[in-house]
């Protein structure tokens, strides 16, 4: 994975639920393991972020659309497993303005190209302050109004899902 030069001082985003806030903004941000994004994907320890604004919107709206449930085959292929998971929604996200402290190495996140780095050292709380609302919420709802039903994605992505055993 290539490195991305991020100058320190430089502003940074982070998107996490909004039950993990309390821990966020007492210790800062820790790398880990897992994944627990619509992505479905499992990862060493690692923080992600995003370098734009735009990027962690387009982020979130992801994690509030319904997805296909995914996954890669032993020869790295991508396919879907026919299952959906349904979207979070708004409310429950935290949307976090970073400021890249110095000495830290961030990563590209291939899977994520609008934008997504990662990297695998801690983010001390001062360098961490929760977005208002107000801050990005306005912008978000302009580049995503209106969003069909729930019952309209969730259709949609049944529709549209490939059904287990078969490639995408």
């Amino acid at each position: 994975t290539p490195p991305v030069p991020v100058p320190p001082g430089t502003t940074l985003y982070h998107v996490s639920d909004e039950c993990a806030r309390e821990g966020i903004l007492g210790i800062g941000l820790d790398p880990a393991g897992g994944g627990n994004t619509t992505y479905n994907r499992c990862y060493p320890d690692r923080i992600h972020v995003c370098s734009r604004l735009g990027g962690a919107l387009a982020f979130i709206h992801h994690q509030t659309t319904a997805q296909a449930s995914t996954t890669f085959t032993s020869s790295g292929d991508f396919r879907a497993i026919g299952r959906i998971k349904g979207p979070r929604n708004l409310a429950d996200l935290d949307l976090y303005a970073i400021t890249a402290p110095k000495g830290s190495q961030f990563y590209e996140d291939s899977h994520f190209a609008d934008g997504g780095i990662w990297t695998e050292q801690p983010i001390s709380v001062v360098s961490v302050r929760l977005m208002e609302r107000d801050e990005w919420e306005p912008i978000y709802l302009r580049l995503y109004p209106n969003p069909p039903p729930l019952k309209d994605r969730i259709a949609h992505m049944v529709e549209h899902t490939e059904q287990p055993g078969t490639a995408v």
